[in-house]
């Protein structure tokens, strides 16, 4: 399993809707993936409503910037309910 500079996974098995085509793929651990043309089908991806990239949308784990903010949110809730206890 491949890691970003802070333990996150970067590997993502991305799946596309169309032709189900199942595609293994280093993820960026500083961006989002916008666009990704399927292998498959050679369908353009693009990241559902409300999602911020392909990986999140139509991977089977969140794209690591989406990850590390999610840990980053987590933690501040963490730190703020230590404090008023």
């Amino acid at each position: 399993m491949a890691t970003g500079a802070t333990g996150t996974n970067t590997i993502c098995h991305i799946t596309c809707p169309r032709c189900g085509h199942v595609e293994t793929e280093q993820m960026p651990t500083d961006a989002c993936v916008f666009f990704y043309d399927c292998p498959g089908c050679g369908g353009r991806l693009k990241p559902k409503a409300g999602q911020c990239c392909v990986f999140c949308s139509y991977g089977d784990v969140l794209c690591p910037p989406n990850l590390d903010s999610k840990r980053f949110a987590a933690h501040v809730i963490d730190t703020l309910s230590d404090r008023s206890q």
